[in-house]
């Protein structure tokens, strides 16, 4: 627990940065305030994944929010996800918001778009490139490593379709609205494949099997704990 006091230490709420990333922890829940002043008050983490990493604590609490506003950032992903969408520009990205089912949810500004891509890019679901406008929807190696593992752990099975759909439903979207495995997962998958952190496979008396790329896959073995680098 932490308490902060509003003393004159660089880390002080009357840093903005500070104060809006307090903010931000305590509408998505990852922390709780005791005491009514902000100042005066103490602070306790409350992560609802034991163990999990920050990222996929963050995913889990955005996702499971009761209140759709605070969804939008996996709501926005899970639309493009749904379309198999693989890039998109921010300013197409704003004008589908405004035309697709969440189309009330906000008035979808430009500096909307921006915050999303700025979190979902730290979070590792999406690439951007500081050259080009483009949002590209390949999430980063580590993110679904560290989600296979939390998945793997909580089911205790190989069958990527079902490690795939607990990630769907706990902490980001992975399949299109005709159940295919997302087309950036899929390449994601495929390099964690070829960097060797992962072995993937098909057994005909599966139950269920996915497609990825040209494979039939069925299952997944986790083969060593992920590099941070990748």
């Amino acid at each position: 627990m932490m308490s902060v006091d509003g003393s004159n230490s660089t880390f002080g709420l009357e840093e903005a940065p500070l104060r809006e990333s307090l903010n931000f922890l305590l509408v998505a829940r990852l922390v709780e305030q005791f005491g009514t002043s902000r100042r005066k008050a103490n602070f306790l983490a409350t992560p609802t994944l034991t163990g999990a990493p920050f990222a996929l604590q963050l995913l889990h609490h955005i996702h499971i929010h009761d209140d759709e506003r605070q969804r939008a950032p996996t709501l926005i992903y899970r639309q493009l996800v749904a379309d198999d969408t693989l890039a998109i520009t921010p300013m197409a990205l704003r004008e589908q918001m405004e035309r697709g089912p969440y189309r009330s949810l906000f008035t979808w500004t430009s500096e909307k778009i921006s915050f999303w891509g700025h979190l979902t890019n730290y979070l590792g679901l999406i690439r951007r490139s500081e050259r080009e406008a483009e949002i590209v929807l390949v999430p980063r190696p580590q993110l679904v490593m560290q989600a296979l593992q939390w998945a793997t752990a909580q089911t205790s099975t190989s069958s990527l379709y079902v490690l795939l759909d607990t990630i769907d439903t706990q902490l980001f979207a992975g399949f299109t609205h005709r159940g295919r495995v997302h087309r950036g997962l899929t390449q994601t998958l495929l390099t964690l494949e070829r960097l060797g952190q992962l072995r993937l496979s098909h057994s005909a008396d599966a139950a269920r099997s996915l497609v990825l790329g040209e494979r039939r896959i069925s299952d997944v073995q986790l083969l060593r704990k992920h590099s941070s680098q990748c």
